[in-house]
């Protein structure tokens, strides 16, 4: 409620310029920004519970203090810690998602939390505006202040705290820097986009308000039941609709759908000269471009990451809502005091039409990649139909008889040996990784390392119910969509964990039958502490 009114409330009542009230805007992305990148980090680390307890708190406290001075510098520097605060709770929030959701609801249920803002939001700017026309801006602070502290109670009382991994900061995941989403690219251009989308959005909230004001001339009322009417759509439209989209399984035709709709409702706008028919339809439209997109959006940034790597995935998706909340203000009330409201929408209308592209070439580059994953065959295969033909092609062109042929029997007799001999890591319909370990003593992996035994001989002269001393690193299959996120070495580190409580390890060793796959060894070995003994070709450089 405060967002939408500060700009108003800098320009009619405090008499600041409109370039001054879209500088001090800026702050509030600022501290977007810098407060999701905070949030991420400690979600990922922390309880995300807490977090969420203390930016509702914190939130409430700063907001008190835009009571006690009317200093542009000040303001600012308030805004910038509210925004601080307020978004922090968007990664904590994310990821409380992704725990009580599952995979095919997780769209409904982003939706749902958004149902709730929107309900939120309709009621916010009809009353907004009322009590800045009646009772003041500053009464404004005062409530806003108090529904924090009331969503802190609610949140303290309802909601059960989870109960998070101990050392979760310690998490293998987090300590590789591969699973980080800074390496992923493509995730990287997705948050380009959604900034892009985010700076044509957001003007309605940083320039649309004072077009409706300086042009159309509508009251502070007016404007509030405007915004609030968009809420309200949201509310009535939005949980109907997902429920009906998401069985589609897609995610990027939504996108671009929701960003197309932002030129249109611009134009619509521009063309209407004032009038009321034109700023409600305009203001549906625009509905429909966040129904159609955000959802979606927030879908692909949870179902993108392990699950370790969440709070840091979402932290960059509010992180490209914080870079837009800088740059609508700036670039909407900058172009529309030098060059008019008029050209205003034609640059966001052709910024829009760019981002939606852009969208439609990463959903190419996306398609393409599971074009190349999927058979010939009309029917997807399943996770572990594509594990099993995967680990047959592998084994298949190895081609050797001294290898492990692993099938019920073998599986059963690792799983004698130890429960962590054999570990996978499921997504979806099936896994995605396998990992094979086989624990065992000197005497016999000294034998195999020299070539004396095969896979098949070193598993059978393993002795049951012994002390191991030693772990033979025998293989790790990952499908080709989930390499290079650090996923099998998060299932390798848990399985080590799990026998080394057990067993003292003094060594690993393994079979070399590729560089990628030496390297791997040496990179648990170190992760471990543990030396590596090496059977068959050396990949040094």
């Amino acid at each position: 409620m405060v967002l939408l009114f500060t700009s108003l409330y800098l320009t009619k009542q405090l008499h600041y310029k409109i370039e001054e009230a879209g500088v001090v805007m800026s702050f509030y992305g600022m501290g977007s920004i810098l407060g999701s990148y905070t949030g991420g980090y400690l979600t990922d680390r922390k309880n995300f519970f807490d977090i969420m307890l203390f930016s509702l708190i914190s939130c409430g406290l700063i907001l008190l203090l835009m009571l006690t001075t009317t200093n542009i510098y000040c303001i600012a520097a308030i805004i910038f810690f509210y925004a601080f605060s307020s978004d922090m709770f968007r990664p904590a929030n994310s990821s409380a998602i992704a725990v009580y959701s599952t995979p095919d609801n997780r769209t409904r249920s982003v939706s749902l939390v958004r149902l709730a803002i929107n309900l939120g939001f309709s009621v916010g700017p009809a009353i907004g505006g009322f009590v800045a026309l009646y009772l003041g801006y500053k009464w404004l602070f005062v409530i806003d202040a108090f529904t924090s502290f009331a969503a802190a109670v609610i949140l303290y009382i309802y909601l059960p705290r989870h109960q998070q991994q101990k050392d979760k900061h310690l998490h293998p995941v987090l300590q590789d820097k591969g699973t980080s989403a800074y390496r992923d690219y493509r995730y990287l251009v997705f948050i380009m986009l959604v900034a892009l989308f985010g700076i044509c959005f957001f003007q309605l909230f940083a320039s649309i308000p004072q077009y409706f004001s300086k042009i159309c001339n509508y009251d502070e009322d007016t404007i509030g039941l405007l915004l609030a009417l968009n809420g309200i759509l949201v509310v009535l439209i939005e949980m109907p609709l997902i429920t009906k989209l998401e069985k589609s399984k897609k995610i990027f035709p939504f996108i671009i759908t929701g960003t197309l709709c932002i030129p249109v409702a611009l134009c619509i706008l521009m063309f209407s000269k004032g009038l009321m028919m034109g700023a409600i339809i305009y203001t549906f439209i625009i509905t429909l471009s966040e129904i159609f997109a955000m959802p979606f959006m927030m879908n692909f940034t949870l179902s993108r990451p392990l699950k370790e790597r969440q709070g840091q995935y979402s932290a960059l998706y509010s992180i490209a809502f914080g870079i837009a909340n800088i740059a609508a203000p700036v670039l909407g009330l900058g172009i529309a005091s030098r060059f008019g409201f008029d050209n205003m929408f034609i640059f966001f209308a052709g910024l829009a039409a760019f981002t939606a592209l852009g969208f439609i070439i990463l959903k190419n580059k996306e398609n393409a990649t599971l074009m190349k994953l999927q058979t010939n065959s009309d029917m997807p295969k399943t996770n572990f139909e594509r594990m099993i033909e995967l680990a047959g092609e592998i084994f298949a062109a190895h081609n050797d008889p001294d290898q492990l042929n692993v099938d019920e029997e073998i599986i059963e007799q690792l799983q004698r040996i130890h429960p962590a001999t054999i570990s996978d890591y499921v997504v979806g319909d099936g896994p995605v990784c396998w990992v094979l370990l086989i624990p065992t003593t000197t005497e016999i992996m000294n034998q195999f390392v020299k070539g004396e035994i095969s896979e098949t001989e070193l598993l059978n002269k393993t002795p049951l119910n012994e002390s191991y001393d030693v772990l033979y690193l025998c293989s790790s299959l990952v499908l080709p969509e989930y390499r290079r996120r650090g996923i099998a070495k998060q299932v390798i580190y848990k399985a080590i964990k799990s026998i080394r409580a057990e067993h003292t390890l003094k060594s690993l060793f393994v079979w070399n039958f590729s560089k990628e796959g030496a390297l791997f060894a040496e990179t648990i070995a170190k992760h471990e502490g543990l030396p590596l003994l090496k059977r068959g070709k050396s990949f040094e450089n």
